[in-house]
């Protein structure tokens, strides 16, 4: 007792005489709220509020939080199109010890940051084995009893400790608590010290999972009651003698002593626009919303093909189509004048495109041009590889390779799978956009980028990226593509995402951050099919039942990441993978069904029936109005 006597009269004095000189100290400008794109905030036990802002860093604000400062001393450059070194890498988290609330902690991705002043000054702490770099760094928090220990939280790894400044780091055992299978634990949103008992951990889960705590030898944890799945926690805090927790639509305090919630009826808001932004997003996002689809190859869009194809969606109450305007090879399918394309060879016109636009606009059918763009055959043969990833070891082109083996011979050779160029190339963003913006000038509805994202199958290992900006991140690369198209491109824009990059937050393996694509695009629009996802994933539950929760749960998932920034249009698993050849008809298309059911419970704007070869043999005809 006399120790927790002793510790809040510390705490209290450094709140009221320390934190204050740090704090109210003159900052060099101070910004109105009205021109920040604020993604979180957390509130001291004396009203100032600390924030994590897209492009601005760190704020602090001594008024309620309408005027704000910048205090990025020490935080990264985000280094993004167009290369003006003006902002601050994304934060992913921020928070702060309860007993001295001018020690600060916060991330990015991959990175951890300290700061001792009030965010005068910022220090990293480095981020090491056994921490994936595959994971996306969600909370940190500083000990309150030890100024070298601090705690981190990821996306799917669960929770990691260090006791000296970083040097090393130890897994905390929580998998215990919600393991997903397949080597994926639940989102954490947060993890806190308690500052009263020292050992004690508590963890708050993303996605409605509520809040558990740790005995102090963390064997052991209790709660996860007391929230319904529709209090997402978005930040949590330690105040005084309570957690102060954030959801997407308010606030609520929670007391560990009686292990009571009060809600509140506050409400921060995630985000910050402009009128005008806003005004021209919502116009594209009007025209985006609630389009049920399929997709249509280049080789099935024209003539009586084309024909059956607008027939079987009239039939079934379709009105979208996925076409191939740029190919899985890189060839664009139809008549471009673009000069680039055309003096590769990578013209091959096999959809005369402003006749498909006009018979489907003629039955109001929606078109979406899917443009594939970093996986392309054609750009990376052209001019000695000049736009290919290069080996980092033979400076050759770096080649996807697949080992074939002669049965009759035993002859062994290699086959190239897959050709990309490098993501981070200037030129293969402006290639890309070149293509986007005459689709636009040709009349297609919307834009649907495929194929964005760094490779990952092959000897990725090897790789070598010769157009690298120092600093760079794999996400920073997708997020200037998107820029650079978004100056030029005004019509709806959707993009392809991998069914774990819309599960979960992630970004760092491939580049595929939800969070940051959400920000440019209109639609995003997961791959879940089922049978991508581990079996070991979600696996006590039926084959059948598990495909219509990873639809519902993960398009739940991915709307509460992006927070109504985009729009969520599933694709939907319209074929079978020889592990499914065993289905009978009324099981495969129940299996079709159960994934329209979760899109539909889900709330999803809309799906696309995907099958590379349109042939839709899943689907039972008609398809019910209800999905």
């Amino acid at each position: 007792m006399k120790r927790m006597i002793l510790e809040w009269t510390v705490g209290f004095l450094l709140l009221f005489c320390i934190l204050p000189a740090a704090v109210f100290a003159a900052d060099a400008e101070r910004i109105d709220v009205r021109f920040l794109s604020i993604s979180r905030t957390i509130e001291t036990s004396t009203g100032i509020k600390y924030a994590a802002a897209v492009n601005d860093g760190f704020l602090i604000s001594t008024d309620g939080g309408r005027m704000w400062s910048q205090r990025n001393k020490g935080l990264p450059s985000k280094v993004v199109y167009p290369f003006r070194n003006e902002e601050i890498e994304t934060l992913t988290s921020i928070g702060f010890d309860p007993l001295d609330e001018s020690k600060l902690v916060c991330t990015t991705a991959s990175e951890l940051y300290v700061s001792k002043d009030a965010g005068r000054n910022w220090t990293n702490i480095p981020v090491k084995s056994p921490v994936s770099r595959s994971n996306i760094l969600t909370g940190a928090a500083p000990s309150p009893f030890d100024e070298n220990t601090y705690l981190i939280s990821t996306s799917f790894s669960g929770l990691f400790e260090t006791w000296n400044n970083g040097e090393t780091w130890s897994e905390v055992a929580e998998k215990s608590i919600i393991y997903r299978g397949a080597g994926f634990n639940e989102e954490i949103a947060a993890a806190l010290y308690s500052p009263t008992s020292e050992g004690v951990i508590y963890v708050a889960y993303s996605f409605g999972n509520g809040l558990y705590k740790s005995s102090p030898d963390r064997s052991r944890w209790v709660g996860g009651e007391g929230l319904s799945e529709t209090n997402s926690i978005q930040t949590a805090q330690f105040i005084e003698n309570r957690i102060r927790v954030s959801f997407f639509d308010g606030t609520a305090d929670y007391i560990p002593e009686s292990r009571k919630w009060t809600m509140m009826n506050e409400h921060e808001v995630a985000t910050a626009v402009t009128a005008a932004a806003g005004t021209a997003r919502s116009k594209r996002l009007e025209a985006a919303a609630d389009h049920r689809g399929m997709y249509i190859g280049p080789w099935h869009a024209s003539g009586e093909r084309l024909q059956n194809h607008l027939d079987f969606m009239e039939n079934n109450g379709l009105e979208s189509i996925v076409i191939d305007i740029k190919d899985d090879f890189g060839y664009l399918t139809y008549d471009s004048k673009l000069e680039l394309p055309n003096s590769i060879g990578a013209v091959k016109d096999r959809i005369h495109i402003e006749n498909l636009i006009a018979e489907a606009h003629k039955r109001n059918f929606y078109v979406i041009g899917r443009v594939v763009v970093f996986k392309d055959q054609q750009l990376f043969n052209y001019d000695n590889h000049i736009f290919s990833l290069k080996d980092k070891y033979t400076g050759e082109p770096w080649r996807y390779l697949i080992k074939n083996t002669d049965d009759d011979t035993g002859e062994v050779s290699y086959e190239q799978r897959e050709y990309w160029v490098d993501p981070f190339k200037e030129e293969v963003w402006k290639y890309n956009a070149d293509i986007a913006e005459e689709l636009q000038n040709l009349g297609v509805d919307e834009i649907q980028f495929d194929y964005i994202r760094f490779p990952s199958d092959g000897a990725t290992s090897r790789i070598a990226f010769s157009s690298l900006h120092p600093g760079m991140s794999r996400i920073n690369a997708l997020e200037s593509f998107f820029r650079l198209v978004r100056e030029r491109v005004h019509i709806p824009i959707s993009t392809d995402l991998y069914g774990f990059n819309s599960y979960y937050r992630m970004g760092n393996w491939i580049g595929q951050n939800i969070e940051m694509l959400a920000d440019y695009v209109d639609v995003i629009c997961p791959m879940y099919y089922p049978s991508h996802f581990p079996r070991n994933f979600m696996k006590n539950t039926p084959y059948l039942d598990r495909a219509e929760d990873i639809y519902y749960e993960g398009t739940l998932r991915a709307a509460e990441i992006v927070s109504g920034r985009s729009l969520i249009r599933p694709y939907v698993q319209a074929f079978l993978l020889p592990a499914e050849y065993y289905m009978e008809e009324d099981v495969y298309q129940e299996y079709l069904l159960k994934q329209l059911r979760g899109c539909r419970d889900a709330d999803s704007s809309g799906w696309t029936l995907w099958n590379m070869s349109n042939n839709y043999y899943m689907v039972p005809e008609p398809l019910n109005e209800q999905y």
